[in-house]
């Protein structure tokens, strides 16, 4: 708020066949009060300074002031307008259907005399502070845009200060960087981001631990104990070298029917992968054809990836077992022998698989250990970003909490929501609407509806600089009129004829 910037009063305003008047002069002072019954042409007045200036009524509505009982041969208002306690005459006329324009009784073309009148107003200013009832009769976002247009919106810094110190070491060096939407968008992707990465990386864990339960299983089967596996085998080989051959031929001929089928089990599973790994994920519902989330992609490519990591895990076991069958039948002598080596190639084979078993257990341990690592990682980061977002939200809501005071500073007896909070999203979106007493403007009687406006076209005047003469229309209704730093032409409804009196000068004519 700053100083006066302009001040606006009419001296002398005449108003020629214009609606119901057919010549009316008005000798003005600070204080015009207009008293008449109904339909003496009270409200005329008011419409009379606004068409000379924007064409319009006092409601901002296109105006015809064309008489409406007669005939008239020249329809002008003319008023002797100090700006500033520099004199100006301003004329519109509108005769035949021709406008016409005059400054200083000097004629002016009508885009000329547009600029002039934008110098001293935009007309929803000046509306809004001529009639009190014209600024919340607009649009609330227009409503909206005119008062917070003067009042700075809280800094980032006066904000930070009421938030909490956590949230204040959260946002300070994110908002040094960038806006406050862009923050909150980063947040958001990150959120989202590691949400997934974590539920894959759970699921994967739980794969992993599902496989070396299997794996424990057959250790736990083994009947020699774990660290005499190796003296075992060892035992078992030299048994073989110390035994007369029997039946080697019909041994050899089952191990390499049995490679045969595991070499076959694991072209299989090899096809089965290749296709996997170039099978699509759709982005799309089959049933609706709606496009699916991004999480639910990400997590159908995860579990993709698991099964394509089972049946490369299943084709390395399948070749670790034909290696063993094949040293198997490396240890077979040539030529038969009397004794059945079946227990004992059982045997080597049982205790291969639970050496193979160790080794897969090791391995996933590793990999469980790793997993839970990176979904330490996620989780923290995940926790990171909600909690970014919500001190975003605190943010807006603190600094609407602020803009809010800033705005009902300005008044004694009405305040202003600014914002409504959003339940769904818990957050706030823009809106206006002036309270008086914590009751609505459009529940307001006619009276507190007025003192309201009043209140507002003040706020507005000490706002923007700019003082504007006020009209203050069915007067009649409002007890006690507060004060405004300004010309006031009050309008009363009173029984008996248009009665117009310049407290301080002479009375005005009227024919």
């Amino acid at each position: 708020m700053g100083g006066i910037c302009l001040k606006v009063t009419v001296e002398r305003l005449v108003i020629n066949e214009f609606k119901g008047h057919r010549h009316l002069e008005i000798n003005c002072s600070h204080l015009i009060k207009i008293d008449g019954d109904n339909g003496k042409g009270k409200s005329t007045i008011a419409d009379s300074i606004s068409w000379l200036f924007y064409g319009t009524d006092a409601m901002g509505n296109k105006l015809d002031p064309l008489p409406t009982t007669y005939l008239g041969a020249e329809t002008y208002v003319e008023a002797l307008i100090h700006l500033d306690q520099k004199p100006v005459l301003f004329r519109r006329t509108l005769t035949g259907g021709k406008t016409s324009y005059h400054l200083n009784e000097e004629p002016i073309k009508a885009k000329q005399y547009e600029e002039y009148i934008k110098s001293i107003g935009p007309k929803e200013q000046f509306l809004s502070q001529f009639n009190p009832m014209f600024f919340t009769a607009q649009h609330w976002e227009e409503q909206r845009k005119q008062l917070t247009q003067y009042v700075q919106e809280p800094t980032n810094g006066e904000v930070l200060d009421e938030l909490s110190s956590v949230e204040k070491d959260m946002l300070d060096p994110e908002l040094k960087k960038r806006e406050l939407d862009a923050v909150e968008k980063i947040a958001r992707e990150t959120s989202k981001k590691t949400e997934a990465e974590g539920a894959a990386l759970r699921a994967r864990i739980r794969t992993l631990q599902e496989q070396g339960e299997a794996d424990k299983a057959i250790i736990e089967a083994c009947p020699v104990a774990f660290d005499r596996i190796d003296e075992r085998m060892v035992e078992i080989r030299e048994e073989f070298t110390q035994m007369t051959s029997s039946g080697i031929k019909e041994r050899r001929a089952a191990l390499k029917r049995e490679i045969e089928r595991r070499m076959s089990d694991g072209r299989r599973l090899k096809s089965e992968a290749d296709h996997l790994a170039t099978q699509p994920v759709p982005e799309t519902c089959p049933t609706c054809k709606q496009g699916l989330p991004q999480s639910h992609i990400e997590n159908v490519m995860a579990a993709q990836q698991i099964k394509i990591t089972e049946k490369n895990t299943a084709m390395l076991n399948l070749k670790i077992e034909i290696q063993k069958l094949n040293a198997e039948m490396d240890i077979l002598p040539e030529d038969e022998a009397s004794f059945d080596p079946k227990p004992l190639l059982d045997e080597i084979a049982m205790l291969e698989r639970v050496k193979s078993a160790a080794g897969r257990i090791a391995e996933m341990n590793q990999k469980v250990s790793e997993s839970e690592e990176a979904e330490k990682v996620q989780s923290k980061a995940f926790a990171h970003a909600n909690y970014m977002i919500s001190c975003v939200k605190n943010f807006r809501a603190k600094r609407a909490e602020l803009m809010v005071k800033k705005i009902n500073d300005l008044f004694t007896t009405v305040s202003v929501r600014l914002f409504d909070h959003v339940k769904s999203t818990d957050d706030y979106k823009p809106t206006f609407e002036i309270e008086r007493g914590g009751v609505p403007f459009r529940l307001l009687s006619l009276s507190e509806k007025m003192k309201a406006g009043l209140e507002v076209a003040t706020a507005l005047m000490n706002l923007s600089g700019n003082y504007y003469p006020v009209f203050i229309d069915n007067a009649e209704s409002v007890v006690e009129i507060p004060q405004v730093p300004t010309q006031v032409l009050i309008s009363r409804v009173v029984p008996g004829p248009l009665k117009i009196e310049s407290v301080g000068k002479q009375e005005a004519k009227a024919s």
